[in-house]
């Protein structure tokens, strides 16, 4: 038969092998009529449509002339379609063939192309499979409890049913040996190496591949031989695959049932289980506290799952109420018990009016989603509908913390005042921010709405607080009353009369901040984190010791969390209460020039899934040697970029929650072009896979390396383990910048972020002659004032203690020797009379 690519018609699943087909086509699934052509209606461009031999059935090249690829053989082969997302490194040369792409010159090759098996059959992501990869056996020594000496394999005889021990030049030779066809696993464990349930075990002398649950169930599924079930039959025990305490399985139970469990050994993600430790001494008092904080952890997740279900099982509508759940459209349905009689209402939304709720109110409906790098400000947002004469017709209010809520997206409805509303009347939005810690104000916006002529008018924004700065004053045009004072809004040329603390016409309590009155009677008043309520008149305090380590209590917006109170803890510390030590590391950073910012990537490592990536940007001081890193996760393996180059400088199994390690030229990570030429350089980046287990077996010295798409480490035994990495973060300047409107970094300065959404850090760049956190001072010239030289050394809004060891230093001789002085106290009277004099002329 000749291979066609045709969408309609259909392979019948058979199992005669005579009258099944022969030939692999290219993207067909061969073995399964409703897979058959399902997946090629979205790939049909890179359909090629011939036939070829199955490519393990080749010779070594399977573009090979010599072999005809129509020749038949005993049974086909499936091929799975070229994978659309990226193939994990995990699956190339681990002796099994689970997908295929197209090279560079739309040739096809597969994850299992020119790999060197007698050199990297036993790679990590090979052993303890239950497949053979290494000839002899190797991948699968040391993984459990074996039956047979090295280079046998455990077998059970189709004749007899007793175990014996196969040589290894019998395994993986074409011929089954071993019920199950447990030497002869290839054809299944392509076949199914994705499904949850390993079906690892096949017919013999056919192709129908088996869990190890379906033997011995009173059902044949191998019709030729009927081998699942005739060695019950003959067999003196009772075939089960079941294990607990008081049962221990025989030798044939041993090796039928532990094929499908090997996934319990295996490492099916990255694992740093074969990598060099780095730095190589730990001291042991760091690591007592470990598995402390790892129960805590779990414990906490406990909490929150117990929490989660508490209120969805107190949400949850009883069963016997189903019939009435669309009685009330969308609200909720109650009944009144009197004397009566029952009667049945409707508890509407905002958004619904009605006796059932079947009517809309006219509304606007807002998505706002916000972002601050103040991770641990609190925020309160006043969203308000005013109209042309900017009176407020509608206001919601919410509180708003970076650290709890920043890839939240608050959604509100604000109601127009009149059914139908008025279109003659042009409506806006305004969104107020106040920062709670000091009650100030941090900007205001100002929104149209568009296409009033709807019913419902829909808006999504985004709003970055951490880069505004509220203008007033001169700079507006307004004339306003008394008690109110001009203000520009942040985004428009536009300005409005804003109250004053000083004004006393409301009902706010003294250390609030009123924002003005819904339709002149109702006041909207901004409560500090010490007070609630609508008048901001009731005490909110926290219980003594609800928040540990001089954590912060807060008080929750009830609207958007269930728990009362938050924490918002210091920097080493995380939890619910704060109670919990971050892990700690600290970077020495010898013989290398101090960058002005560094990014470091912590990998937290296990077997459940892929590494989870954190990224922390940090910009460096003047003089600074040492940088020290907070992270609530345990972490095994952190590189450093700086500038283009990468360095290796922390590798643990087990991560310590303290630790000292050094950035030093020893650690980088050199780029694969230096050890590779041009022509293997030009090769699709899977095809150089293979490359990197030779380089690390021809240079033992080598720690790590890094290539357009992994950043690979090299082993204890000189194999490549790879991460998958993606080449924009080599260019950090386009990866990390922000976007094109912040204007949190001042004079020409470049914005750099470590998340486009919820970044933790922003840093600035600055121009020549600038500097400063925000790049807000000026250098004169060459100049050398102590502003100048120690600028980069200030923190912001931290105490004198928590200032760095130049600062405390330069201000203890300042005070000892400077201050004393007759010149300075001369010097400061004639700059306090000239300031005097500059006043009193205004």
């Amino acid at each position: 038969m000749t291979c066609q690519l045709n969408m309609y018609n259909l392979i019948e699943e058979t199992n005669d092998k005579s009258n099944a087909l022969e030939y692999d086509c290219l993207d067909y699934y061969v073995y399964r009529a409703k897979l058959a052509y399902q997946h090629l209606y979205d790939i049909t461009v890179d359909v090629i449509p011939f036939c070829f031999r199955p490519m393990h059935r080749l010779a070594d090249d399977p573009m090979d002339s010599s072999v005809h690829p129509l020749a038949p053989l005993p049974f086909t082969r499936i091929i799975r379609a070229q994978s659309k997302e990226e193939i994990p490194f995990q699956k190339f040369c681990d002796g099994i063939t689970h997908y295929f792409y197209y090279n560079l010159n739309r040739q096809i090759r597969t994850d299992e192309d020119g790999c060197e098996m007698n050199k990297v059959c036993d790679n990590i992501y090979a052993r303890c499979d239950g497949y053979w990869a290494c000839s002899d056996g190797r991948d699968e020594s040391n993984c459990s409890q074996s039956l047979c000496p090295p280079k046998h394999h455990p077998c059970i005889s189709p004749d007899n049913y007793t175990m014996f021990c196969l040589p290894h030049t019998l395994v993986n030779d074409g011929r089954d040996d071993c019920l199950g066809a447990t030497d002869e696993q290839i054809e299944c464990r392509e076949r199914y190496y994705s499904n949850e349930i390993s079906q690892n075990l096949r017919c013999l002398n056919d192709s129908s591949c088996l869990k190890s649950s379906e033997l011995c169930d009173k059902t044949t599924n191998c019709p030729v031989l009927n081998d699942d079930e005739a060695f019950c039959q003959d067999s003196q025990f009772t075939f089960t695959c079941e294990q607990n305490g008081s049962y221990h399985r025989n030798e044939i139970e041993q090796i039928l049932c532990g094929l499908n469990e090997h996934d319990k050994y295996r490492y099916r993600f990255f694992t740093l289980i074969t990598s060099p430790v780095y730095p190589s001494s730990i001291s042991s008092h760091l690591t007592n506290e470990i598995n402390y904080h790892l129960q805590a952890q779990e414990e906490e997740e406990e909490e929150e799952e117990e929490e989660e279900f508490m209120i969805k099982q107190n949400t949850t509508m009883i069963e016997e109420d189903d019939q009435w759940t669309h009685y009330c459209n969308r609200g909720i349905k109650i009944e009144k018990y009197t004397n009566n009689g029952t009667f049945s209402n409707c508890l509407c939304p905002p958004s619904y009016y009605g006796d059932l709720c079947e009517y809309q109110n006219q509304r606007l409906s807002l998505s706002l989603q916000l972002s601050s790098i103040n991770r641990y400000e609190t925020y309160g947002i006043v969203i308000l509908l005013i109209d042309n004469d900017e009176i407020i017709i509608e206001f919601n209010q919410l509180q708003y913390i970076a650290k709890d809520s920043c890839t939240m997206k608050f959604n509100q409805y604000l109601l127009y005042p009149t059914r139908p509303k008025n279109l003659s009347t042009n409506y806006s939005i305004r969104i107020d921010v106040i920062e709670k810690n000091w009650m100030s104000y941090i900007g205001h916006w100002y929104f149209t709405i568009p296409f009033l002529f709807l019913p419902v008018n829909r808006m999504s924004l985004s709003l970055n607080l951490s880069s505004n700065v509220v203008e007033r004053g001169n700079q507006c045009s307004m004339e306003c009353s008394n008690g109110q004072e001009c203000v520009k809004y942040v985004n428009e040329e536009k300005s409005f009369c804003r109250w004053m603390k000083s004004n006393s016409g409301h009902k706010c309590s003294n250390d609030s901040i009123f924002i003005g009155k819904k339709r002149a009677k109702e006041s909207i008043c901004v409560c500090p984190l010490n007070e609630y309520g609508s008048n901001c008149l009731i005490s909110s305090k926290c219980s003594i010791n609800h928040c540990q380590n001089h954590g912060q209590c807060i008080r929750n917006d009830l609207n958007m969390f269930h728990r009362n109170y938050s924490c918002i803890c210091p920097n080493k510390y995380y939890g619910l209460h704060c109670e919990y030590r971050k892990w700690e590391l600290d970077v020495s950073i010898d013989e290398i020039e101090i960058p002005s910012y560094l990014i470091a990537y912590f990998y937290t490592t296990s077997n459940q899934s892929q590494p989870i990536q954190t990224i922390i940007l940090r910009k460096l001081t003047l003089f600074q040697h040492i940088v020290t890193f907070h992270i609530s996760i345990p972490f095994h393996l952190v590189f450093i970029q700086i500038q283009h180059d990468f360095y290796l400088v922390y590798l643990q199994h087990r991560s310590q929650m303290s630790m000292l390690t050094s950035l030093n030229p020893k650690q980088k990570c050199h780029s694969i072009d230096n050890y590779l030429n041009s022509t293997i350089l030009q090769l699709h980046p899977y095809e150089r896979i293979n490359y990197f287990h030779k380089l690390c077996f021809l240079h033992w010295h080598l720690q790590c390396f890094i290539d357009k798409m992994y950043l690979c480490l090299c082993t204890n035994d000189h194999h490549a383990n790879c991460l998958e990495f993606s080449e924009k973060y080599s260019s950090s300047q386009h990866h990390f910048q922000c976007i094109s409107n912040d204007n949190y970094c001042l004079n020409q300065g470049e914005c750099y972020q470590d998340h486009p959404q919820c970044p933790s850090t922003k840093i600035c760049l600055c121009a020549n002659c600038f500097f400063g956190q925000q790049c807000q001072l000026y250098a004169k010239g060459l100049g050398s004032t102590l502003d100048e030289i120690l600028g980069y050394e200030f923190r912001h809004n931290k105490g004198f203690f928590s200032q760095s060891f130049s600062i405390q230093i330069t201000a203890c001789v300042f005070i000892i020797f400077v201050l004393p002085s007759p010149l300075y106290r001369k010097q400061f009277r004639q700059r306090i009379s000239h300031l005097r004099r500059q006043l009193s002329s205004r």
